[in-house]
């Protein structure tokens, strides 16, 4: 037993000796350079040909003097035309595939990009002239129905206190008054006089509530729209206890689908036929905080599906001023923005609910349509370019067709209503829809690989201290939360793991020893 033990030891202290001869064989290797960590993948050309001429040549006129990115001015002035003329037509796919073409749009760009400015001039300066034009229009109309909607109130309050008082009144006389001012209640509330309701096409700063309640009670026409989305996401209607009802009801309006309450605190009603756009602009820190409020449930609820997403590069710093030019071309993009803002509502609703009429495609173009359907879909497969976002791409093809309908409008104005949506039309649409398929992929692919350079950034900070180099010790010190303990053990090996796959990190014997140049890229000198 003895001999045993001491043969033991003996042969462990000659494997910790040939361990540590090991160990420094390694270090006494060259390092070779570390690898730069991945970036996010460059966007593709914006398919600026494909959109419609009027469109194109206005945003080529404000680019001119403003020099901002294409694809942040193209977002504002397709969804401005998308709020303008949502409220005039549907889109049929094909047989029992009809649905509104309001667009969700969101952009991510930083402070300093401008924002306001490109959704300004592409046409929220605009719409909301018009609104204030119609208002004016209208002022007649909603005095006339707001003095029979006063009227009606005040008769059915007298009747309630007359109710009241004859039914505790001691004369008979009195008392059988009582049934035949109920009968002349119930008759008033059956039929209460149209509701003055006024034009708004603009919401921002709105609980789920709020906007629920606007939209079935009011215009039938609007948009959330803000060229600082912060506002939107940092709200009350964004926490975490309400964001879900929020999602829940831009994926109703986005659908065209019931809006409807029966709580007992505030009016009941039920509402069909609305429309609405989406145009959101944010820094892409606010858009974290977006993904991942309510447990990440702005894309596990389906929202963010709905939406195009853009992440144009930023052009600050080559901006050199340019004196500003007369508008020449851009004077016709904002009069048919205001023609079909102004366009009738096809409605004989009391409640202005819309009833348009469906816009359809020509053979040729439900064909186009049909290409684009099934090319997206084929790449959705697992392994497959688009597999990451698939929730997106399921919506890409509606997606397409709602934006050709948007083109159609703009290039023939209200009167498309009645035309066919051409072949060339979807095939432009498509081009755009699928553009913004492919830059959610990057956006979303982009946070994985941020999330995964800052974990592994964070492992090499942690093995600067000569005392932190074993995984027990990073596990305990690594300055990422999120990768320590127990619970980060999956997250902390993929970080070192990719740390020493990029040369960063090397493993000699049990420690792991970062690469001298660490020292100056992360330490505190």
């Amino acid at each position: 037993m003895t001999e045993h033990s001491t043969c033991s030891t003996h042969s462990t202290g000659v494997g910790f000796r040939a361990l540590s001869v090991v160990a420094d064989a390694q270090r006494a290797q060259p390092w070779p350079e570390p690898q730069p960590w991945p970036k996010q993948e460059a966007a593709l050309p914006y398919p600026f040909e494909a959109l419609p001429t009027l469109m194109r040549d206005a945003i080529e006129e404000h680019r001119a003097s403003a020099q901002q990115p294409v694809e942040l001015v193209a977002a504002s002035a397709l969804s401005a035309a998308s709020l303008a003329s949502q409220h005039i037509a549907d889109v049929r796919r094909d047989a029992g595939l009809v649905g509104p073409i309001g667009l969700f749009s969101i952009v991510l760009a930083e402070s300093g990009e401008r924002k306001s400015t490109a959704d300004k001039a592409m046409g929220s300066r605009t719409l909301e002239a018009a609104v204030v034009e119609m208002g004016e229009a209208m002022k007649v109309d909603l005095a006339a129905r707001a003095a029979k909607r006063d009227a009606w109130e005040d008769e059915i309050a007298g009747i309630r206190a007359a109710i009241k008082r004859d039914t505790a009144a001691r004369k008979e006389e009195d008392q059988a008054r009582v049934p035949v001012l109920r009968a002349r209640l119930e008759q008033l509330l059956e039929a209460p006089p149209p509701s003055p309701i006024a034009p708004r096409l603009f919401f921002e700063d709105e609980t789920s509530e709020n906007l629920k309640a606007g939209m079935a009670l009011g215009w039938p026409s609007g948009g959330l729209w803000s060229d600082e989305g912060g506002l939107i996401v940092g709200s009350r209607g964004m926490s975490d206890d309400t964001a879900l009802g929020m999602f829940t009801t831009l994926n109703r309006l986005w659908d065209g689908g019931v809006l409807q309450s029966g709580r007992r605190t505030m009016q009941s009603y039920r509402a069909t036929g609305r429309r609405f756009t989406t145009c959101l602009m944010m820094q892409p820190a606010v858009f974290d905080r977006l993904m991942s409020v309510a447990g990440g449930t702005a894309r596990a609820s389906g929202l963010l599906a709905r939406f195009l997403i853009a992440r144009p590069a930023s052009t600050a710093g080559t901006r050199l001023y340019v004196p500003q030019a007369p508008a020449a071309v851009s004077t016709f993009w904002h009069e048919r923005l205001r023609e079909l803002a102004k366009a009738p509502l096809p409605t004989t609703a009391d409640n202005l609910e819309l009833r348009p009429p469906e816009l359809e495609l020509t053979p040729e173009a439900f064909e186009a349509w049909r290409s684009y359907h099934d090319q997206a879909e084929s790449e959705l497969a697992r392994g497959r370019s688009l597999a990451d976002v698939r929730d997106i791409g399921a919506k890409s093809a509606e997606n397409a067709a709602r934006i050709a309908a948007v083109f159609h409008l703009v290039e023939h104005g209200p009167v498309g209503a009645t035309i066919p949506i051409a072949e060339a039309t979807m095939i432009a649409a498509s081009g755009v829809a699928a553009w913004h398929l492919f830059e959610a992929n990057r956006v979303f692919d982009a946070g994985d690989i941020e999330e995964a350079v800052l974990d592994a950034e964070a492992v090499v900070r942690c093995c600067l201290d000569p005392a932190r180099r074993t995984r027990e010790r990073i596990a305990q010190y690594v300055g990422r939360r999120r990768l320590r303990g127990r619970a980060g053990r999956q997250l902390r090996e993929e970080a070192i793991e990719f740390a020493i796959d990029v040369g960063w990190l090397r493993l000699v014997g049990t420690t792991l020893e970062p690469h001298p140049r660490a020292f100056q890229e992360y330490g505190d000198g």
